[in-house]
């Protein structure tokens, strides 16, 4: 796929470049695009290489947002402990933002990761508060 070819060379080159805010960006807003193609297994390295790179004091609060929040959504069935991290900083900074619409989203994600990992009072938790911000 053309697009993903573009994405990868992107990323590389943010990467290579320094250009850390620039690659997070891209990885926080392609995690749709990797699980489409069936890539999430990729995807999810990506993000752990790069997560290391997030500096919160040089990142907007909405690209790191979307950051961790996109590697939760390429990989929610992952055991990796990571994910129940990814999920509550994403809502900690979509929160402080104002962002009901986004942190519903990533509250609708974060009860899947509790799901999959048995805690099913805190996804219903996650659900309810969900619901009532839509």
């Amino acid at each position: 796929m053309r697009e993903l070819d573009n994405l990868r060379a992107a990323l590389a080159w943010a990467r290579a470049q320094g250009q850390t805010e620039l690659a997070i960006a891209l990885a926080g807003l392609s995690c749709r695009l990797w699980n489409r193609c069936g890539l999430a297994g990729a995807a999810s390295e990506l993000f752990g290489a790069i997560a290391g790179s997030v500096d919160t004091a040089a990142v907007p609060a909405e690209v790191e947002a979307a950051f961790w929040l996109g590697s939760v959504v390429v990989a929610p069935e992952s055991p990796l402990p990571g994910l129940g991290h990814a999920a509550d900083r994403a809502i900690e900074l979509w929160r402080g933002l104002g962002d009901s619409p986004r942190l519903a989203y990533a509250l609708g994600w974060r009860a899947i990761v509790n799901a999959q990992r048995d805690r099913l009072d805190a996804a219903r938790i996650d659900l309810i508060e969900a619901q009532l911000l839509e």
